[in-house]
């Protein structure tokens, strides 16, 4: 179901470029879910586009436990896929004791977000928490 949420949020990525002006009303015509949902499946393809392969294929399936572990969708998260600390397994109990550990570890070593998100994909990661 997940991986199937990230190509329905390709493709309505793809729709959106198509046809800017005629995109929402055609989402709430022809589409099963509402406009923000739409929206918010094209944030989630966007924040996973750039990750390569083997991690998404890692990532773990519950969106609660990819929602856990969100902040840290940079170099920290691949990490953790590559010595198998998070895998397709992870569970939502799980990903949530990950995020909370890697929240205080953060606090002590000052873990910052990759270079490769600009300031206006940092501001739009804080609004889509909110």
């Amino acid at each position: 179901m997940d991986r199937m949420c990230l190509r329905v949020g390709a493709l309505l990525c793809e729709a959106r470029e198509l046809d800017p002006s005629g995109f929402q009303s055609w989402v709430e015509d022809r589409m099963p879910f509402g406009y923000d949902k739409a929206r918010r499946l094209i944030a989630i393809h966007l924040a996973y586009r750039d990750l390569p392969d083997s991690v998404v294929h890692n990532l773990p399936r519950p969106w609660q436990a990819m929602y856990a572990l969100r902040r840290w969708a940079g170099g920290r998260l691949e990490q953790a896929i590559e010595s198998g600390e998070v895998g397709p397994d992870t569970t939502v109990k799980g990903a949530l004791e990950l995020a909370k550990k890697w929240s205080s570890d953060s606090k002590n070593d000052d873990f910052e977000i990759p270079a490769r998100y600009s300031p206006a994909d940092i501001a739009a990661g804080k609004l889509m928490g909110m």
